[in-house]
């Protein structure tokens, strides 16, 4: 039987005969620590990304608004939609921060 590749994390089970699937079942601690673990990093990343993001657009913003606000010659409406864009992504990230906190709050309800 030919074994087709697969690029998630989780093996198609019909590309896997019966011997792999019981390895599979018998490491299954060693595959959930390394998907944990794959996961976390690509979560951290994403959300670095996403605060790295935000503090662009809050920096363009300020610029924006600052030459505004000393008379030099800029689109009104794009200052608006800038400053609207850095609000509506400041309060995004602030409400992941807050479900996290919520979620870490819980896990630590489970452990007492």
């Amino acid at each position: 039987m030919k074994k087709k590749k697969n690029s998630g994390l989780i093996p198609d089970a019909a590309a896997l005969d019966k011997s792999d699937l019981v390895a599979l079942f018998v490491d299954k601690k060693g595959f959930i620590e390394r998907t944990l673990r794959e996961a976390s990093c690509s979560f951290g990343r994403t959300l670095n990304q996403a605060a790295k993001d935000v503090n662009v657009l809050q920096s363009e913003t300020g610029k924006a608004v600052n030459k505004l606000a000393i008379g030099e010659k800029v689109d009104l409406n794009e200052v608006m939609v800038a400053v609207e864009k850095a609000r509506a992504s400041f309060n995004q990230l602030t409400e992941i921060r807050n479900k996290m906190m919520d979620a870490y709050r819980e896990i630590l309800k489970m452990q007492k």
